[in-house]
């Protein structure tokens, strides 16, 4: 069942609690810091070494890395 809206927030909107996790989370801005924090991410989750992502390293790094449900 998917989540209820508040008087306080949208879901699936950008005052969406969760969209605010991801934007604490993921390194997104155009900055030497975040692209850092991108490679690092990318390398954690890319386990084969390969260069692509595959559903289930993403999976797998949204879980462990980014710690979400």
């Amino acid at each position: 069942m998917p989540p209820k809206a508040t008087s306080n927030s949208i879901v699936g909107g950008k005052s969406d609690p969760i969209w605010n996790i991801l934007k604490e989370k993921l390194p997104w801005k155009n900055t030497e810091e975040h692209r850092l924090r991108r490679v690092k991410q990318w390398g954690y989750m890319d386990v084969n070494g390969n260069g692509y992502l595959s559903l289930a390293e993403v999976d797998k790094g949204m879980i462990d890395e980014i710690n979400l449900p």
